[in-house]
């Protein structure tokens, strides 16, 4: 029954959205709390719960999201899990039975002497690709244009325009130099209107072109 009412909010969601190009599967969970900029596309088996997302990123194929910041322009694969809870390591047990009212079996041990672990919200940057079955646990923020490998435990902050990978994910390199990163930032290309991204279509297939175009004309000399 429960599953039934997520899928039936989902509807609603769907309906209510679908003027500003959100698109979200019917058989996916969007819980009410989220909000989307638009376009946004939700793929199916997903479930995601406090969620803002900026225009023009996704969500693949059964994905959980909870408690996150999604920048624009993100690419998010299929399987990945962001902002996962966490159990106290400190106490005798792990199991939430001995220290919050909330668990799978809905029986309250501990009544008054409950222990709640908040969520920390996840802070992704704009233009972020996330491979497949990534996980990035709660409180991590992500830079502007990082690339987190498919398969990665994102357990600390990722620095803009760095790829990681691993377990627990590690730097692999940095996309660019640190003076194209810095140039490519002041930009803030992701706020442009799309009829302005279309006309730079061609520029966006060479960064050094890009660059050329669109920052040192207009912010060099403020450095």
């Amino acid at each position: 029954m429960r599953r039934f009412w997520q899928l039936l909010v989902g509807w609603f969601f769907l309906i209510k959205n679908r003027r500003k190009g959100i698109r979200v599967s019917p058989i996916t969970y969007v819980s009410s709390d989220c909000s989307f900029e638009g376009p946004n596309y939700i793929d199916r088996f997903c479930n995601i719960q406090k969620m803002r997302m900026g225009r023009y990123s996704y969500i693949g194929y059964g994905s959980t999201v909870y408690g996150a910041n999604i920048g624009r322009f993100c690419s998010i694969a299929s399987g990945v899990k962001i902002g996962l809870g966490s159990h106290p390591v400190d106490m005798v047990s792990t199991s939430p039975l001995f220290y919050s009212q909330f668990n799978a079996f809905r029986e309250d041990w501990v009544g008054d002497q409950a222990v709640e672990f908040d969520y920390k919200e996840v802070v992704i940057g704009h233009d972020v690709w996330i491979g497949a079955n990534a996980i990035v646990m709660s409180g991590v923020k992500i830079g502007h244009g990082a690339v987190i490998a498919a398969g990665a435990v994102v357990t600390k902050d990722v620095l803009p325009y760095s790829i990681v990978g691993g377990v627990p994910a590690r730097l692999i390199r940095n996309r660019f130099s640190a003076e194209t990163i810095k140039a490519i930032e002041a930009t803030n290309w992701w706020r442009k209107d799309c009829d302005e991204l279309k006309n730079l279509l061609p520029f966006f297939k060479n960064v050094s072109a890009f660059v050329q175009h669109e920052y040192y004309p207009k912010y060099s000399n403020e450095d």
